[in-house]
């Protein structure tokens, strides 16, 4: 058996409960749309003073890795030594747009909850 509420019963802080679930579900929308609008933006890194430029959408997929003419060049002199550095910069230049992804997110939902806390959104 549930228990229910009298009609009208107030929360904490003001209001009825049927208004704090509208908000609620407003929120819950919006933060979707919020979402949905960055999984389909595209966010570029570069790095290694533009030797490399990963290029991903909103949803944490790479769309492409790009070295400049002077990586390029390097990598045909020395392919050895040239190689760590490439790998090192590719590693930084994805978790860099990966990092710059999750923290526009995070300040776009905070914009839609007013900087209220909800675990389980990010």
């Amino acid at each position: 058996m549930r228990a229910r509420l009298p009609q009208g019963a107030k929360v904490p802080g003001g209001g009825d409960i049927s208004s704090l679930t509208r908000k609620a579900q407003k929120m819950q929308d919006d933060i979707k749309k919020v979402q949905e609008k960055i999984s389909e933006e595209e966010f570029t890194e570069i790095v290694g003073d533009g030797r490399v430029t990963v290029v991903a959408l909103g949803d944490r997929s790479v769309q492409s890795i790009r070295f400049s003419d002077e990586l390029k060049a390097d990598l045909k002199a020395d392919a050895d030594s040239a190689l760590d550095e490439v790998e090192d910069l590719v590693t930084a230049a994805v978790n860099a747009v990966l990092d710059k992804i999750d923290a526009e997110t995070e300040a776009r939902i905070e914009e839609v909850t007013d900087g209220l806390s909800i675990p389980g959104i990010l």
